[in-house]
């Protein structure tokens, strides 16, 4: 796709960043990027902004064998609402806690991630 749009534009220049949503949305918001694309509801955004669906993938859930889930063909929120789970990048749960700290600090949730254009 972005070798196409450089084929049909080749006087626009495309810069990849990586952020939070509402990073991302403030960015646009402010006038620092010319678009922002990310994983929201385009109904969910407000007025300040306008949105266009792309595509829908499906969220699926990850478990070993012997998980109890792991038998189901389908799960509902409702069903791993009580479970532990890590939304992080891999460095961060590479990173050992701070001396003293708590062993899970290297595991906590990540805010979710959405990508860019800059100009």
């Amino acid at each position: 796709m972005l070798a196409d749009f450089r084929a049909q534009h080749p006087g626009v220049a495309v810069h990849m960043i990586e952020d939070t949503q509402e990073q991302m949305l403030a960015m646009v918001r402010d006038d620092e990027l010319d678009c922002a694309f990310a994983s929201v509801d385009p109904d969910a955004i407000g007025e300040d902004f306008a949105a266009t669906l792309l595509w829908e993938d499906e969220f699926v859930v990850v478990a070993s064998v012997d998980h109890p889930i792991a038998s189901s063909s389908h799960i509902t929120f409702e069903q791993i609402a009580s479970e532990d789970l890590i939304n992080a990048p891999r460095e961060l749960l590479a990173t050992p806690p701070p001396p003293g700290g708590d062993p899970s600090a290297g595991a906590a949730s990540s805010p979710g991630s959405a990508s860019s254009a800059r100009r």
